[in-house]
This record gives C-alpha cells, sequence and structure tokens, in this order.
C-alpha cells in the first residue's frame, strides 16, 4: 500500500508502527498504534483481529516482517512501502516532528477532495457549537460520541447517562485518539469553556479537527430532568476488603506487555483499547475494574456503565510499594491459565 492509498482508506484501518519508541517520537501517522516489531509477537492480543492492519517502519523493511508475522497469526495485514521515508516525502503530516501542527494536505488530495489521515479537510476551526439538554439527549439515545471531560472522580460521582469519561490531562488525546471512531459526530461535556478549548487543542494534534458540539454545566444541569447516573469509586485497599469477603468480578485493563508481569489473582484482562469488542464475556453485573494508575480504569467504568454494566473503578498506582496490589497481597504473578479474554464481537 502507497502513502497516498494509505491517505484514503486511513478512517478504515488501523495504522501499526512497529519501530522502536524513539524513533516514534520523532514523528509518526496521527493516530497509528506503537508496538515494537521484537515485542510484537507477545502483544497480539492487543490487536483488533476484525480491522485491516496497515504495518508501517521507517522504510518497509521491518513492516514487511512483522506483516508476515500478522498474516500467520490470521489477520489482515497490508504493508507501507517506503515507510515514513515516503510518507514524510509525499508530505503527509506526522505527529512529534517539528511539522507535526501543520497538517498540510498535498495538493492533489485537496484538489481531489479526499479526507487524510489527520481529519478533514480544511480543518473545522469554529467553536463548538453549545448543545442544550434536549440535543444532548438526542446524541446521548443513538449512542453518539458524547465524552465527559472532567475529572474521573467527578465523573463517577454523577454523569449523564451513555457518556464516556476521557478525563481532560496528559493522556486524554492519546487515548480519545485511540478509541474514537473517527469521522463519527463528537460532543465534548465540561465544567467550563477554557476546557472545552483546551480539550479542542489537544484533539488536533492526533488528528481529530471536528467537534460537533459542546454542553457546559453540572451533569444535572444537563439532563433535561432525567436522573444522572454514578458509581462508586475505591482503591487498592477497598478491592482486597471485597476480594477477603467473596469473589467479586475484577477487570484488568492495562496492556499485555503489562499483564504479563502479572495482575490481580482471578482477574480478567481486557486491554481498555478492545473492551467495546469483547463486552460480551465480561460477567455482569458487577466489575471491579483497574488499571496502572486509574486513567485506563476510568475510561473502562464508562464503557461498562454505558453498556448496563455496575462498574466500581479502583482507582489508585497499582505498583505503589504502601497501596498498590502488591502491597496488599492482591498482586500474583502470570501463570499458563492466565484468564485473557477471547475475541467478542459485542460493541456498545
Amino acid at each position: 500500500m502507497t502513502p497516498a492509498q494509505l491517505s484514503i482508506v486511513r478512517d478504515n484501518v488501523a495504522v501499526l508502527d512497529v519501530r522502536e519508541p524513539e524513533e516514534v517520537a520523532r514523528g509518526h501517522i496521527p493516530g497509528s498504534t506503537n508496538i515494537p516489531l521484537g515485542q510484537l509477537p507477545a502483544r497480539l492480543d492487543e490487536l483488533e483481529p476484525r480491522r485491516p492492519i496497515v504495518v508501517v517502519c521507517q522504510s518497509g523493511r521491518r513492516s514487511q516482517q512483522a506483516a508476515e508475522i500478522l498474516t500467520v497469526a490470521g489477520l489482515m495485514v497490508s504493508n507501507l512501502t517506503g515507510g515514513m521515508n515516503d510518507w514524510v516525502s509525499a508530505g503527509w503530516p506526522t505527529i512529534g516532528s517539528p511539522f507535526s501542527d501543520l497538517y498540510t494536505l498535498p495538493r492533489s488530495v485537496r484538489k481531489a477532495g479526499h479526507v487524510g489521515a489527520e481529519g478533514p479537510d480544511p480543518a473545522d476551526l469554529s467553536k463548538p457549537r453549545i448543545v442544550d439538554p434536549a440535543e444532548l439527549g438526542r446524541r446521548l439515545l443513538v449512542r453518539e460520541w458524547v465524552v465527559d471531560i472532567r475529572t474521573r472522580t467527578a465523573f463517577a460521582a454523577g454523569h449523564l447517562p451513555g457518556a464516556l469519561n476521557f478525563e481532560l490531562g496528559d493522556d486524554f488525546a492519546t487515548y480519545l485518539g485511540r478509541l474514537y471512531d473517527l469521522g463519527s459526530p463528537l460532543t465534548l461535556i465540561a465544567d467550563a469553556r477554557a476546557q472545552i478549548a483546551d480539550a479542542r487543542r489537544r484533539l488536533m494534534r492526533v488528528g481529530i479537527h471536528r467537534i460537533n458540539g459542546a454542553a457546559i454545566g453540572r451533569p444535572e444541569e444537563l439532563t433535561g430532568g432525567r436522573p444522572v447516573a454514578s458509581y462508586p469509586v475505591t482503591d487498592f485497599a477497598g478491592l482486597a476488603q471485597a476480594m477477603a469477603a467473596g469473589t467479586p468480578n475484577v477487570l484488568d485493563v492495562r496492556r499485555a506487555d503489562e499483564r504479563a508481569a502479572g495482575g490481580v489473582r482471578d482477574s480478567l484482562h481486557v486491554p481498555v483499547d478492545h473492551l467495546r469488542v469483547r463486552l460480551g464475556r465480561v460477567p455482569q453485573p458487577e466489575v471491579w475494574v483497574y488499571s496502572g494508575s486509574g486513567y485506563r480504569a476510568s475510561i473502562a467504568a464508562s464503557i461498562l456503565a454505558r453498556a448496563g454494566y455496575h462498574p466500581i473503578l479502583v482507582d489508585g498506582p497499582y505498583d505503589d510499594p504502601e497501596t498498590g496490589a502488591a502491597a496488599l497481597g492482591l498482586h500474583t504473578p502470570p501463570r499458563p491459565d492466565d484468564r485473557t479474554m477471547e475475541v467478542d464481537a459485542t460493541h456498545v
């Protein structure tokens, strides 16, 4: 696949960058996922098996090796010929380079009216329209992307049913950029207009240029008279108490490489990137969900709540020497029968 071809089909494929992290930091394709070639065989479960994958490296050689590995694993794969060298030479945008904020499409593609990997051309630079409670309710009803960017504890304490939580912060654009269905209508909920502006700047850097609406205020002001939803927040000490008293359903949403070092005993493992397509095998209704710090667990908890589960967010650093899982006797080393989830076709 050539860079021009990738720019046309970008919305319908997953881009997998198999270079080393320091190479990726110097410039990568917006929205791509990085798994170094040497780690790929051990991290295959992080890839969506039903979505076509385009593999990229610097020149096309390592990505060809990766494509062969993925083909043997039964995945639909294409190799980006010429790699990042040809991508950059053709003028396509990158993130992490000195030119990452330009997002300039080649003239030929602008003339053809194609949409490139960085989003619609031209970018929508207008302020998002303020959405009233009635319109917000309609968007939630039809399962549009309505994203609440308040803190995870504030979201857990009260939110609009059906909204998803991506807390505004350092990881906001990274995870929303990875999980968001590019091109779908996107509405943001925040406490203040300044947060919407901040979120918009961050999202533009990962190729999300259009926000279709914004709602400002407390959840009680935005529901249009409908009840506000909530779920509990605890820490690993709370989880330890629950496990001492019974056998709760525990879900680990960390990456596969993190899980490879062990996890909470008897927990299920589904990376947050794959949770929406693997919900069917997560036991209902109550699920205790944890991650490395609590950030990804908060995203997962909102996905579970939207699907009708009763999540309990375990908020706290997994590896903390005093309050983490190991300190409280919850951590167990990996074992051959680790309960990593199989693929399920159920979507949120």
